[in-house]
């Protein structure tokens, strides 16, 4: 049976262009119905957020009819709070179980292909290949050859069938490269050219990210 759902995580400190790159990639694929995003608390391979959880939050709301989505509008987006209101860190692990007790059905992950080269890094990560496939965004510099070397080495004996690389690849955004900008009042003018519109008037509107210096 194909699978409809996708679960989208991240810090989303900001959404920005990539992001988006990615979700249009999804989009394409036939079979998704549902795409559910859910912003991370305390992510464990990153520093603390910069923005809020409330302003990381208020940022994807005001995505409300502007995600990306086929001519007929048939995808439709949820935001997931279930790892913001959690206490402990954003574990991938607990967010899986707690999708897998709700949809008692295969769905997949969506992932950058930087991250796909971090999987054996996870915490509990069996568990979390028991239950998932995943959708992976390449990036413009990914290796195919490096994918199997990596996919021998750390995933052996995992099937390949449940890693489903998408079909366009996908410039490399950092959300650090873009705080770091937004940091520094004179680059701001071009705001829109790095988070969608929406996203642009909140961080305005609420002057985020002012001042900000990013650690080297």
């Amino acid at each position: 049976m194909p699978i409809s759902l996708v679960a989208f995580g991240g810090t989303f400190d900001p959404l920005h262009w990539g992001h988006i790159a990615m979700l249009k990639s999804v989009v394409r694929v036939p079979s998704i119905e549902t795409v559910r995003i859910i912003p991370n608390r305390m992510p464990t391979h990153k520093g603390p957020c910069v923005a809020s959880s409330k302003d990381r939050l208020a940022m994807l709301a005001a995505m409300q009819g502007q995600w990306p989505n086929r001519v007929d509008g048939s995808v439709y987006y949820q935001i997931d709070t279930q790892e913001l209101d959690r206490s402990e860190d954003s574990y991938t692990y607990l967010t899986v179980a707690a999708l897998d007790r709700e949809l008692k059905g295969p769905f997949y992950r969506l992932l950058g292909s930087d991250s796909l080269f971090s999987l054996h890094t996870w915490k509990e990560v069996g568990r979390v290949l028991e239950k998932v496939h995943f959708l992976v965004a390449a990036r413009s510099e990914f290796d195919r050859q490096e994918w199997q070397r990596y996919y021998q080495r750390y995933l052996n004996g995992v099937p390949e069938s449940q890693f489903v690389f998408l079909d366009h690849q996908i410039n490399s955004v950092a959300s650090r490269e873009i705080r770091k900008g937004l940091g520094d009042a004179s680059k701001r003018i071009g705001l829109e050219r790095q988070v969608p519109g929406p996203v642009a008037q909140y961080i305005q509107r609420h002057g985020l990210y002012q001042g900000h210096k990013e650690d080297e």
